[in-house]
């Protein structure tokens, strides 16, 4: 087949499973196979290693793994192997209780099993593959299972009702930790204990006249088992029933414990055969690993009814990027043609036969049957009396642009989070990235049906109604949606991680009014920049799926509003709660006396929270300058006129309460921290980065990470320190921390940027008690830290006792970000990381790192070019000393040899162009900032010309 102009389509035979559990007849009767007295439980169209099916091809049979393995151009560029896996399942009797691994579980119990030489084949073997195996179930009959917990509050009920069995337990803790507690105490117990009890409480429910009752369901699963006293009979009581009727589906992703009792399904999943088994089975069961797997927080699943997508199509729409399942309906005499985007089996089931065609290749396909489609594949169906064609395929296809006439602006991801205009941001294009961030979160095992998500926001007055279609998505991806308030956001995460649960935030931070932006972590954190790739493209799924919808079967109207939006729930209290607690742990309850603080409020969100908090620790705090408008506070970026502004608040409040120590505040979502050190009554403003080694010295920190763009006094200050440069935004901070950790270094790891948000990756000993991680940008602790560290000398007297660098920056509105991009590549030379510059002497470190080494000759040139550009420009005339280094990690930073750097960058968030200053004495810092943002020909503008 290799060399094939157009692709041929490949008839498969599926492989048949004959297992006890099997149905007679089910299988047998669609494949026309004679009836015999063995079971048939499954027929697998696919090409698992263990149960390829066999394709006809024109000259010869071969099994379907090699023929992918020969020709792996049927599969396209995207994939290596076949990633589903179709079956036809018919079940007479109750498979086995089982859970599925997800794909880091799977990888790496692969790997262990591997290493230490236990036999693929092995009956104790837990991972015969590397593979997660997420699954849809469509019934194709009546189907009967048990899927996830029930609700505590039931299972705890059921548990009262059987004292045979709990009189050997601990008393059940109603909470997902009881929940494991009480499985891992189960399987702890000698089977001479368990035995006797389970026939003790079987006899009892036997001779009861309800047998309707849910606990009566253990006495089927074990007549079904043949009366063996199994010990996965209690979980009768913890997994929740369910039946789907033909045509409703449901989905099963990793850690969602499960059993099919009795019918038949079209089953499509990932190609593995991960099992975790936890009883009603004769084979392996292993305690630990199913402890280690299953999801306490595992509900019932929705059950699913296919959407409709146009011409007689529908699809299953599944949370998973390994499949997807549609059906389409074709009429008699009806043709219809598409395009395979990877590859696709179909598999008629009906009365009718379908002929296929693909250029000149044709095959019939009867009930049954199934047929490869390779990728690229054009392929034409055709039917004379009708048929219903099942295509399992990978999700993905064309774009969607527009919506009923539409073209809407899909939001980006900035430096840390997705941000647009309030404009652009209706609730189908909230609703498409959050339902898309939950599919990402389901799909690689952080969260399944059940799973709280935590949800807050700022107080811009946009925030409600992206709040609402947050809401709806969480809802309609099976999660639960939990409130925390108007809150700061790294109150939010800090709560969230502590609960094992992912956030979302609905924030724009410090950006203009007329933005917003949705700021998503996983249950570990903040989604890192490795993540933003998937999830965007489980977002285009969702786009996809949601333009396709008719307005009849939309929950949106022409304009993307939700047609009935779901009210925004009353605030639970305990993030703030919590987050007040992590700083009141670590800190003496005196640890801010004898201060006095000005907080201004203008509209941060923690404009509350953070005052209350500096007075439990001892502050005596004063509020001023709060705004029922939103006031934009960028804390890396405070101009002249916001610093005098602030000086008057800080005269105001000396004429009212006497002399303040600092002034402080917070930029919008409270995640980025606003000093002022104020002596004799003037305000002097300290900068993030500076704040930053303020703070990383109070807590003794060894091992640090820091954007490029911070002051470099922090590398002179932090010799005897780790110190790693990162490009700008928190996620790469996060990722450097998670380096120098994993490297061993020893100490507090700790973070910070050049807006002072900082972030701690370890425990860390306290004044008064351990300060527990927070890996996101957080503005309480560098307030708190270095108030306290403060104390007795004053603020500015600590930043006067670090290396004298100073720095600023500032920006340039109404820049394009591909003009920003433009200057930005004729500031660099291609290929170069950083370069260093001695006169004619080049060194040189290309973009895949690496030392510095001597330039090429070619390498020489080009720099030497660039600098000639920067230097007639940035020239002697206004103070700049020869060009002495370019380093190009996150936009340019150019440091001359008198010691000047000017950074540029273009904004993330909005079209900005960011310039950072750093000089030897504040007033060359501000003269530079001056010449950068002059109007309208200032430095800037004219490098842009």
């Amino acid at each position: 087949m290799r060399g094939r102009s157009t692709p041929a389509l490949i008839p498969l035979t599926p492989h048949l499973r004959r297992y006890d559990w099997g149905d007679h007849g089910y299988i047998q009767g669609i494949l026309s196979l004679p009836a015999d007295d063995t079971p048939c439980a499954e027929a697998w169209y696919g090409a698992h290693p263990t149960g390829p099916s066999e394709a006809r091809l024109l000259t010869d049979r071969r099994p379907l793994d090699a023929v992918l393995a020969h020709d792996p151009d049927l599969l396209g560029p995207s994939h290596e192997a076949l990633p589903f896996l179709l079956k036809i399942l018919a079940a007479a009797r109750p498979l086995s209780i089982q859970v599925h691994p997800n794909a880091a579980q799977a990888a790496a119990g692969f790997a262990a099993e591997q290493a230490a030489g236990v036999p693929l084949d092995a009956p104790h073997r837990r991972f015969r593959d590397p593979h997660h195996k997420p699954e849809l179930l469509v019934a194709l009959t009546p189907f009967e299972a048990l899927c996830g917990f029930r609700a505590l509050d039931e299972i705890a009920e059921g548990l009262a009702g059987a004292p045979e069995l709990t009189d050997l337990l601990p008393p059940f803790e109603p909470s997902s930790q009881g929940l494991l507690t009480l499985i891992e105490r189960w399987f702890e117990l000698s089977e001479g204990a368990v035995r006797p009890a389970l026939g003790a409480w079987l006899d009892r429910l036997a001779a009861a006249a309800d047998h309707d009752a849910p606990p009566h369901l253990a006495l089927r699963l074990q007549r079904a088992r043949g009366g063996v006293l199994d010990r996965g009979l209690i979980f009768a009581l913890l997994l929740a029933p369910l039946t789907l009727q033909p045509g409703e589906a449901m989905f099963l992703p990793a850690g969602v414990p499960h059993a099919y009792l009795k019918g038949a399904g079209l089953e499509l999943m990932a190609s593995s055969d991960n099992v975790l088994r936890a009883g009603l089975t004769g084979k392996h069961v292993d305690p630990q690993a199913l402890l280690e797997i299953v999801r306490p927080d595992a509900r019932r699943p929705q059950i699913l009814t296919p959407q409709p997508i146009g011409d007689g199509e529908v699809v299953y729409c599944t949370p998973t990027a390994d499949f997807q399942l549609r059906r389409l309906s074709l009429a008699p005499g009806e043709a219809r043609t598409f395009e395979a985007q990877g590859p696709e089996i179909l598999l008629v089931l009906g009365e009718g036969a379908v002929s296929a065609q693909s250029g000149a290749f044709s095959a019939v396909i009867g009930q049954g049957e199934g047929c490869l489609v390779p990728h690229g594949a054009a392929c034409t169906l055709l039917s004379a009396e009708g048929a219903q064609v099942y295509r399992a395929r990978v999700p993905g296809g064309a774009e969607a642009t527009t919506f009923r006439g539409r073209q809407p602006t899909p939001l980006a991801f900035g430096t840390s989070g997705l941000r647009g205009l309030v404009t652009d941001i209706t609730d189908l294009e909230a609703y498409i990235n959050a339902r898309g961030f939950f599919s990402f979160l389901i799909d690689t095992g952080d969260a399944v049906p059940g799973t709280p998500v935590a949800l807050g926001g700022d107080r811009r007055p946009s925030t409600e109604g992206i709040l609402r279609a947050v809401i709806q998505a969480a809802k309609d991806a099976d999660l639960q949606p939990v409130y925390c308030g108007r809150l700061p956001t790294p109150a939010l995460t800090y709560y969230a991680v502590s609960q094992g649960w992912p956030s979302v935030m609905v924030t724009g931070s410090h950006i203009p009014f007329d933005r917003n932006g949705i700021k998503f972590n996983t249950s570990r954190g903040e989604i890192l920049k490795h993540h933003e790739a998937p999830i965007l493209a489980a977002v285009a799924e969702i786009r996809r799926q949601q333009y396709a919808l008719a307005p009849a079967h939309s929950p949106f109207d022409d304009a993307g509003a939700l047609l009935d939006p779901p009210p925004v729930p009353p605030a639970v209290d305990d993030a703030a709660q919590a987050y007040r607690a992590r700083y009141l742990t670590a800190f003496p309850a005196d640890a801010l006396a004898g201060l006095r603080v000005g907080f201004y409020a203008h509209s941060a969100v923690g404009q509350d929270l953070i005052p209350d908090l500096l007075r439990d620790l001892g502050a005596e705090v004063h509020v001023v300058g709060a705004s029922t408008t939103f006031v934009a506070i960028d804390t890396e970026a405070i101009g002249a006129d916001q610093l005098q502004a602030m000086q008057r608040l800080v005269d105001d409040l000396a004429a009212e309460v006497g002399p303040l120590d600092a002034l402080v505040s917070t930029d919008g979502d409270s995640d980025r921290p606003l000093i002022l050190a104020v002596a004799d009554g003037v305000a002097r403003f300290c900068g993030g980065d500076v704040l930053g080694a303020v703070v990383a010295d109070a807590l003794g920190a060894k091992a640090l990470a820091v954007p490029v763009s911070a002051n470099d006094l922090i590398d002179a200050h932090f010799r005897d320190a780790t110190v790693r440069r990162t490009r700008i935004g928190s996620p790469w901070v996060i990722a450097a921390m998670d380096d120098l950790a994993r490297d061993g270094v020893p100490g507090p790891v700790v973070g910070w940027e050049a807006n002072g948000g900082f972030l701690t990756g370890a425990e860390i000993q306290g004044p008064a008690g351990p300060l527990a991680p927070l890996a996101t940008r957080d503005a309480v602790l560098p307030l708190v830290a270095a108030l306290y560290a403060s104390r007795g000398q004053g603020l500015g007297r600590l930043i006067d006792a670090l290396p004298r660098r100073f720095s600023g920056a500032g920006l340039l509105d109404e820049v394009a970000r591909d003009r920003s991009l433009a200057l930005v590549g004729r500031l660099r030379p291609h290929g170069a990381l950083a370069v260093q510059i001695d006169g004619d002497l080049v060194q040189w470190r290309p973009v895949e790192g690496g030392a510095l080494r001597p330039a090429t000759a070619e390498e020489r040139d080009q720099t030497l070019a660039v600098a000639r550009f920067i230097e007639g420009h940035l020239h002697p005339g206004l103070g700049f000393g020869p060009l002495a280094e370019i380093n190009a990690l996150d936009g340019v930073r150019m440091r001359f040899g008198n010691g000047d750097v000017i950074h540029i960058r273009p904004s993330g968030n909005a079209p900005q162009l960011r310039v950072y200053a750093t000089a030897d004495d504040p007033e060359r810092v501000q003269a530079l900032l001056d010449m950068a943002l002059a109007e309208p020909d200032g430095l800037l503008r004219a490098l842009l010309r």
